[in-house]
């Protein structure tokens, strides 16, 4: 999370063509600091996936759930890739 700040938030935008990470949800201080990031950061790209991947390695397209009020509470982890070009 802490890599997406305002002091370098435009220079990632500006200069990062793709992004790739796990979001880790399982404390409350994770659960804001996602919070932070999908309502500030996120919303600024366009093309973005969302994934949830179960203990049997299936995965989840999970992208229209992000802006519900309860995601952080049903997730435990996500996988995000943004495509930025």
């Amino acid at each position: 999370y802490d890599i997406f700040t305002p002091d370098n938030f435009y220079w990632i935008k500006n200069n990062v063509k793709k992004i790739a990470g796990e979001w880790r949800l399982h404390t409350q201080e994770m659960k804001q600091k996602f919070l932070l990031f999908r309502d500030f950061y996120l919303r600024k790209f366009e093309n973005f996936k969302i994934f949830f991947v179960d203990y049997d390695s299936n995965f989840f397209d999970i992208t229209n759930e992000v802006w519900s009020n309860d995601f952080v509470s049903k997730y435990g982890w996500v996988n995000i890739y943004i495509d930025n070009r």
